[in-house]
């Protein structure tokens, strides 16, 4: 303590001094806190959980800014306070504008992810005939055309029975879906 007071508030002494460094003094905050936001609830390894980004963000713009935040802030609160306030932080040279996009985008790749929702390829089990030559290559599930233009020409398949898992080094190994199941209960078998 005399190091964080010697140091300044700024310090590195001044950090590991703060109420973040005691448990008990933290885990005493948090559930003080946690009565009137149910953000600080949350466990301390969610970092990326939607009401702690934006809950923690709204919390500080609030104080920033001397606006009156509800007690019992919910995630729709807080997204709609930082979609009125954004361009108003943007702006602003004292707040970190691409600290809080990047915190924003982090949890919404981490929602996308938790949710498949993303833009990645969804991968299966090895290729059987690749992993033959030694070769562990995933199956890619190639998905089945399906879109609302009345113009289109195409086959359209309102289910999965037209997907195609693909063999990414060689495009003429592939299974239909109903394939790639039988392959699945085969290995699980085996």
């Amino acid at each position: 303590m005399p190091a964080a007071l010697a140091d300044g508030v700024n310090s590195e002494a001044a950090n590991l001094a703060g109420p973040a460094a005691d448990r008990e003094a933290w885990t005493w905050r948090k559930v003080a806190m946690s009565w009137h936001t149910p953000w600080d609830a949350l466990e301390d390894d969610d970092e990326f959980h939607p009401h702690a980004v934006t809950g923690t963000w709204a919390r500080m713009l609030t104080e920033d800014y001397g606006h009156d935040m509800p007690e019992s802030a919910n995630l729709t609160w807080c997204v709609d306070y930082l979609d009125r306030t954004l361009a108003r932080v943007a702006h602003d040279p004292e707040q970190d504008f691409p600290l809080l996009a990047r915190e924003l985008r982090k949890s919404r790749q981490h929602l996308e992810s938790v949710l498949h929702n993303d833009d990645r390829a969804d991968r299966g089990a090895p290729c059987p005939t690749c992993r033959e030559d030694g070769h562990l290559l995933r199956l890619r599930r190639e998905f089945s055309h399906w879109c609302d233009d009345e113009a289109c020409e195409r086959m359209h398949f309102h289910d999965d029975s037209a997907d195609v898992w693909r063999c990414p080094r060689n495009p003429e190994h592939w299974w239909t879906q109903q394939g790639y199941a039988e392959l699945l209960s085969e290995r699980q078998s085996a």
